[in-house]
């Protein structure tokens, strides 16, 4: 293709390999697709190019599952609202983001759910399914899957308005009731914990929460807990070398380039890692 670009997804060729399954410790495919996605768009890039892909934040999940709430209507009020704004997105998960904050709770908390339950509601296999096999999941959506049962089109309609209210109930009870406030990083959010705060706390310091776009989905990779949003997988050290230019070269450390909170270098670096 002109270049090499790996996110961690299954990359080996087509074989034994596919063929039986072997391995599940590859991530989802979708950053790897956008990254070739942004690549393949033009011949050359440039520093600022390659910067910005780094922390791109765009998710393929959401774009595929937006595009089924095309054309949809609701005299609900809370399912209007939903499709207000995921209807009209650009399926960025920017930080300040009110459709982002949406999509991600009513993805991962209300119709990823009810898709797995319709594999299994057993309480002894249940918790087994989760977090769910997001490629599996969003081909179900697409394609359908014998699950649905008869009638899968009308059926996938019904559980994507069904799943809409509750969601939107969720964010304003966390969130407040003006969706116009409503943002991502509201939620999504980095926190450094030092590892001795909790014994010398007057002088050892945390630093955080630091606003976080982007998911466990984007380039900009960064998984979060769903108790709190907090972010705990993802680039802490980001780096573009300008090959012949090596003074140009940029890197972001985070949160600052010291382990000591007495050094104006413990934070610095967070604000512009966030």
């Amino acid at each position: 293709r002109g270049y090499v670009a790996t996110a961690n997804e299954m990359n080996l060729p087509a074989g034994p390999a596919q063929q039986l399954n072997l391995g599940y410790e590859f991530t989802d495919p979708f950053r790897a697709q956008r990254s070739r996605e942004v690549l393949d768009s033009k011949r050359v890039h440039d520093l600022a190019d390659s910067r910005a892909l780094q922390c791109d934040d765009l998710s393929i999940p959401a774009r595929r599952i937006c595009a089924h709430l095309t054309g949809l209507s609701s005299a609900d009020e809370d399912t209007a609202l939903a499709l207000s704004l995921l209807q009209n997105w650009d399926h960025h998960l920017a930080d300040d983001s009110a459709a982002a904050l949406l999509f991600e709770v009513w993805w991962m908390k209300f119709l990823k759910t009810r898709m797995l339950d319709l594999v299994s509601t057993d309480p002894a296999i249940r918790p087994l399914l989760a977090p769910g096999d997001q490629t599996t999941l969003l081909d179900w959506l697409d394609k359908g899957t014998p699950l649905f049962g008869e009638g899968f089109s009308d059926k996938r309609i019904k559980l994507l308005l069904a799943t809409l209210p509750p969601a939107v109930a969720d964010c304003r009870a966390r969130f407040g009731d003006d969706a116009g406030q409503w943002q991502w990083a509201d939620w999504h959010h980095g926190h450094f914990e030092h590892p001795l705060a909790n014994v010398h706390p007057d002088t050892l310091r945390d630093v955080g929460p630091l606003r976080q776009g982007g998911s466990h989905m984007t380039v900009m990779a960064n998984g979060y807990r769903m108790k709190d949003g907090r972010c705990f997988t993802g680039a802490s050290f980001r780096m573009v070398v300008d090959v012949g230019q090596w003074d140009d070269s940029v890197f972001v450390n985070a949160p600052g380039q010291s382990g000591d909170p007495r050094s104006p270098h413990y934070d610095d670096h967070g604000r512009l890692w966030s």
